[in-house]
């Protein structure tokens, strides 16, 4: 993990590729972190219900590129946190740029499953591609501010 934010993400973040957030506790021992991406999907990728009404050109998404976490600090809830700043930031860079979905391209059939549990859908022809409407964060967002 390491490795990575090294060799990859300080460059792709210069670079404008890719903005990666790191999570630390107060120590400074690094538990995970998140990348995120602007990206567009192709309609025709799309499960029925996601593409419906939408027009022929590609749709503005927002991706989460990586999202990993250390072995030790596996099964304390880091995913989570990590997923919920990106959620966050997503959601606040909406309020000024068009981004219809966030799209995630898991890496393997146990991370797709992470994230169906977190509500997003597999795209009909590339299960490990997923699909969440930023609608449903922007609902989620709202609900969970009402007393």
């Amino acid at each position: 993990m390491v490795d990575f934010l090294r060799r990859f993400a300080v460059g792709n973040h210069g670079k404008d590729i890719g903005k990666t957030f790191v999570l630390e506790d107060e120590s400074g021992t690094l538990h995970g972190f998140v990348t995120l991406a602007a990206a567009s999907i192709d309609k025709s990728v799309l499960p029925d219900d996601l593409a419906a009404g939408l027009p022929g050109f590609p749709v503005p998404a927002a991706l989460v590129a990586r999202l990993a976490v250390q072995l030790p600090s596996r099964g304390q809830g880091m995913a989570e946190q990590l997923m919920q700043e990106a959620f966050r930031r997503i959601l606040s860079a909406s309020e000024s740029l068009a981004i219809r979905l966030v799209m995630v391209d898991a890496l393997s059939p146990d991370a797709a499953r992470f994230w169906e549990k977190q509500g997003f859908i597999p795209a009909p022809s590339a299960p490990l591609c997923l699909f969440l409407p930023v609608a449903t964060l922007r609902a989620a967002n709202t609900s969970s501010k009402t007393p």
